[in-house]
């Protein structure tokens, strides 16, 4: 019995060894989780680009946007004199706060007169909403304090300087406490399209080999441009209702606001689906078996749940780890969900995501193409 159980394990060491693919990617996918979870999962939010109108212009003003950028957590991006410019950086998500000095800011300090700073915040990540107003806080307390020892040889009046209130505004998520799971809980929709889509498309044409109907497939009198696109139409159509089931739960159930148009999100999940699509057809074509295609698909699925801003600030990743979430077309979705979902915005707000999932898309459908005439010559 001991030698049949030996002999087994051994039959089975060669077929693993003989399968690569499998093999690779069984020592492969730990690697990768240990390497994202390592370098591209920051919690700590610093130089949150930040959009500066300065209505007084003075050495006291500028002190005080000095304290901010020098608080290592805001980074100034960008001045304007306009206030309606000001919340349209925050809208395109262009800067993630705003700061607003009132044009008697210098003036009422100097007079012990009360004085309110506007700081607008984009609370829609709360990794970066949550230490915003920390900050804030800090930075008044000790431009307080600053003042008290500034004017107190001046006044008797009790606790001079005592009047400078950095006021904080948390724009799209105000209920800061449940802030986090709504962030998450609005990348979903991202999530569950791209494991639906991606799976059932990576073994499209890894089933007709293993089924025996590969051959039938290719003597087919249609193109191979038909072939791609017709295994693709009914994953975008089992992807989609996916996503309305997702999306219904999500505000119905967990209460996410949903400000925006609900045809625009419909519209931009189907183009989203092209990509993904994409990707999971140039999988199918490189996978010898359904196992090394759910393989491989796992990886481009486990991948983009770490580099794309699905739970952490894509902006805290290093570098590297954004570059690795350029390829993925769930990096630009996210930021197309939350837009249209917290802001309620138009295409007009993200209109580079769209350029960016076309031309996504294209990659790896013609790469698919050139990989299937290969198979199929």
């Amino acid at each position: 019995m001991f030698k049949n159980l030996l002999s087994m394990i051994l039959k089975e060491f060669v077929h693993l060894r003989r399968d690569f693919v499998t093999l690779v990617l069984a020592f492969a996918l730990p690697l990768v989780e240990v390497f994202l979870f390592g370098h591209g999962i920051s919690g700590e939010a610093r130089y949150i680009p930040l959009a500066v109108y300065d209505e007084d212009a003075t050495v006291s003003s500028r002190s005080l946007v000095e304290m901010f950028e020098n608080s290592s957590f805001f980074k100034i991006k960008s001045y304007t004199s306009d206030v309606t410019e000001l919340h349209d950086y925050l809208t395109k998500g262009e800067v993630k706060a705003a700061l607003h000095i009132p044009k008697d800011y210098s003036e009422s300090l100097a007079v012990d007169k009360p004085t309110r700073v506007q700081l607008v915040i984009d609370g829609i990540n709360p990794q970066f909403s949550v230490p915003a107003v920390s900050t804030a806080g800090s930075i008044e307390q000790y431009k307080n304090s600053e003042m008290v020892t500034k004017y107190l040889p001046l006044s008797n009046r009790g606790e001079p300087g005592q009047n400078l209130e950095v006021a904080p505004i948390v724009l799209y998520n105000p209920e800061m406490d449940v802030a986090t799971s709504n962030f998450v809980i609005s990348g979903l929709l991202a999530l569950i399209l791209t494991q639906s889509a991606i799976v059932l498309s990576s073994i499209a044409l890894v089933r007709e080999r293993e089924r025996g109907t590969f051959e039938q497939l290719i003597v087919t009198p249609v193109g191979k441009f038909t072939v791609l696109v017709g295994k693709m139409v009914p994953y975008i159509v089992i992807s989609f209702f996916n996503g309305v089931f997702v999306v219904a739960l999500c505000v119905f159930y967990f209460g996410l606001p949903f400000r925006g148009s609900p045809w625009l999100l419909a519209a931009e999940s189907i183009l989203f689906l092209a990509p993904v699509l994409g990707m999971g057809l140039l999988i199918s074509t490189f996978s010898k078996t359904q196992l090394q295609a759910i393989m491989i698909a796992l990886f481009a699925i486990l991948v983009p749940i770490f580099t794309t801003g699905f739970v952490w600030a894509f902006e805290t990743m290093p570098l590297p780890i954004q570059l690795i979430g350029y390829i993925f077309p769930m990096t630009y979705f996210l930021t197309i969900c939350r837009f249209i979902m917290f802001k309620g915005v138009g295409i007009s707000y993200f209109w580079q995501e769209n350029i960016a999932l076309g031309i996504l898309a294209v990659i790896f459908v013609v790469i698919s193409l050139l990989r299937f005439k290969k198979r199929v010559d």
